[in-house]
C-alpha cells in the first residue's frame, strides 16, 4: 500500500515522500525547502562569528561571552540566518522552516520575532542582523 512505502521510505532515513502523478512545480519547493533545511555555512555543533557563538549542543548563544536567553522561535530564526550568511532568507521560507508547512497565521509573526531576536542580540544584532524591506532577513558583516 502507499502508505506502507511511505513509512518504509521514513524509516530508512528519507527526509520526504512524493507520489505519482506529481506536480513539478512542487517537487521543485519541496527540493528547495530540503536545500534550506540542510544549510550551509556558519553553524555546526560550536561556532563563533563577529563575537556571535553558538553551541549547538548545549542550545547556547553568547554575544561577546554573555549568555542571550532565546525563545525556540527566535533561536531557530537565528539557525536559519546562520546557516545561510550574507544571502537573504524570505520570511515565507522562514514560517515554511520555522513554523512549519502547515503553519495557518500571519506572516507578520516573523517580523515580530526577529525583532525581539534583534532586541535581545544588543549591538550585534543592530549590526549584523539586517531586514531586506519587502522580501526577509540576512545576516551580514
Amino acid at each position: 500500500s502507499q502508505d506502507f512505502d511511505q513509512l518504509t521510505g521514513f524509516e530508512s532515513g528519507a527526509d520526504d515522500y512524493v507520489t505519482k502523478p506529481f506536480s513539478p512545480a512542487v517537487l521543485m519547493k519541496r527540493v528547495e525547502a530540503l536545500l534550506r533545511r540542510s544549510g550551509s555555512g556558519f553553524v555546526s555543533d560550536t561556532d563563533e562569528l563577529w563575537g556571535l557563538s553558538v553551541n549547538k549542543d548545549a542550545h547556547e548563544v553568547k554575544v561577546y561571552g554573555e549568555a542571550v536567553s532565546l525563545t525556540l522561535k527566535e533561536y531557530s530564526i537565528l539557525i536559519k540566518l546562520l546557516g545561510f550568511v550574507g544571502r537573504v532568507y524570505s520570511r515565507e521560507q522562514l514560517l515554511d522552516d520555522v513554523w512549519g508547512f502547515d503553519y495557518d497565521g500571519d506572516i507578520r509573526t516573523v517580523d515580530s520575532h526577529v525583532a525581539r531576536l534583534r532586541t535581545k542580540l544588543g549591538d550585534w544584532g543592530t549590526k549584523h542582523l539586517h531586514t531586506v524591506y519587502g522580501v526577509g532577513y540576512k545576516i551580514e558583516e
